[in-house]
């Protein structure tokens, strides 16, 4: 019988409890949809609940995988589950009940998962908080008031409370890796083309990855090899991983070349984060790997603003597809703030400015990926301020305002996505009210595998699963 003793448990340990019959699937699940209602009326982090499915799931038997009988939780956002609700954190997609499943929740269910519901996410995966006019705001579990981060605001919370020791992501500019920065676990963005997006959704813009956030760096590993392969018909394939991802995990990455961030033009990091980053600075010195400060490879101000231009054109896009395929109007209350405004900003987005836009960010993400010919990884905080406090995207007065506010937020995230990168965000440091900062490490495309040995040195060294926020109850 599960207590106390379930919040020391990742995911391949409550795997391992079933598989030896010291817990029943059944019992399991039972002890999660507990947590779940215990904790999610503090956090407000799960919006939709499959636990009849969940039930009918073991009934039926379950996947004789890695992970068979484990409960977990899919994001509100692009992950299709047929047969239950999907709403991408928007109210003009309530009612919608997926037809199908997205290729990753099959193999997640293929792996022996449980789905027992969804975690929430900003409206349609804008923006770097969870706080929607359809679920409210999601809260951040080392304290009251303040975010989760975003997109995987819910995940983030989810984890960081264990209720569930990892739950799913997905991360279009940062989306998985600010929420565990933000929450105190662990986030990795894997590289283009090791996760399918299919069959549903196609490569849209090269830079939505799916993946996971987790107390453990094994189980994040697990949760990869479990759901990596080549998507058939895709744009992008990458090197196959030679052995499982987990593997890696307790190997020693050898003496790396890492370049630790500390200067980018137009971004004033705060006193915690050049903090953050001279104490991690001195613990890989200290493991044996060659550091050296650097300066952000690229100008940032460049960077932002073709991306508003790209992402206020997806916008419109998604949109836009939407009313003609609905044959409904979306008018300005449907919307949360950012995404009307940015649906808004790209009905004037011509082909040729969006088409320059493109074409700055492909020569800046192509002077970024010449940075690993110089070192093996790039390190800057996830986040250059510790969480925000709820309401205050909602307060800037304009589109101009968020950007800037994002920029200054998380400005090294998004590169990474566009640059088909892996990278991740690795909970090393809390500040002195006791909120977690991360520290983010990214390295060269279809080379998950050395950040992957990274992070398992990392958490040997500097251990954060006994760190755990108040709602953490045993």
């Amino acid at each position: 019988m599960l207590g106390s003793d379930y919040v020391g448990y990742d995911m391949i340990g409550l795997a391992n409890l079933i598989r030896t019959r010291q817990i029943g699937e059944e019992e399991l699940l039972e002890f999660v949809i507990e947590r779940i209602e215990e904790f999610n009326p503090k956090l407000n982090a799960v919006n939709h609940k499959f636990y009849d499915r969940a039930r009918i799931q073991i009934k039926h038997g379950t996947a004789a995988g890695p992970f068979q009988g484990v409960p977990f939780l899919l994001k509100d956002l692009g992950s299709d589950y047929a047969g239950t609700p999907i709403t991408n954190g928007s109210q003009i997609f309530k009612g919608y009940v997926s037809t199908f499943s997205s290729a990753v929740v099959d193999r997640y269910v293929r792996s022996g998962l449980v789905i027992v519901g969804r975690t929430t996410s900003s409206e349609m995966g804008l923006g770097g908080y969870t706080e929607t006019q359809l679920d409210g705001p999601t809260q951040n579990p080392w304290k009251a008031g303040y975010s989760a981060g975003g997109s995987s605001g819910g995940a983030g919370a989810v984890v960081a409370a264990r209720i569930l020791p990892a739950a799913h992501g997905s991360d279009a500019g940062g989306s998985i890796r600010v929420p565990a920065g933000w929450c105190g676990v662990f986030g990795l963005k894997p590289s283009r083309g090791l996760v399918p997006n299919g069959p549903g959704k196609g490569e849209g813009l090269g830079n939505f990855m799916h993946h996971a956030l987790s107390v453990s760096v094994r189980d994040n590993a697990a949760l990869l090899d479990a759901i990596t392969s080549n998507d058939s018909g895709a744009s992008y394939h990458v090197r196959q991983p030679s052995r499982p991802l987990l593997e890696e995990v307790g190997i020693a990455p050898g003496r790396l070349r890492i370049g630790f961030v500390k200067d980018a033009e137009g971004v004033e990091m705060s006193a915690d984060a050049r903090a953050a980053i001279d104490q991690t600075a001195k613990l890989c010195e200290k493991l044996g790997h060659y550091v050296e400060y650097v300066k952000w490879p690229v100008p940032l101000e460049q960077w932002w603003q073709s991306q508003r231009v790209v992402s206020a054109s997806d916008t419109h896009f998604r949109i836009a597809s939407f009313e003609a395929q609905t044959k409904r109007t979306v008018v300005e209350g449907d919307l949360d703030r950012w995404t009307w405004f940015s649906y808004q900003a790209g009905k004037s987005v011509t082909a040729a400015a969006l088409l320059q836009a493109l074409a700055a960010m492909q020569s800046l993400t192509r002077r970024f990926n010449q940075s690993f010919g110089n070192y093996d990884v790039i390190a800057a905080p996830t986040a250059c301020r510790s969480a925000m406090k709820l309401g205050t995207i909602g307060m800037l007065p304009d589109l101009q305002s968020i950007h800037d506010y994002q920029r200054q937020s998380h400005p090294f995230t998004s590169i990474f996505n566009w640059a088909g990168a892996p990278a991740m965000s690795v909970p090393l440091f809390w500040t002195s009210e006791g909120l977690p900062l991360g520290l983010q490490f990214g390295g060269a495309w279809g080379r998950d595998d050395v950040l992957f040995r990274l992070a398992g040195q990392l958490e040997v060294a500097v251990p954060w699963s006994h760190r755990r926020p108040p709602t953490a109850v045993g």
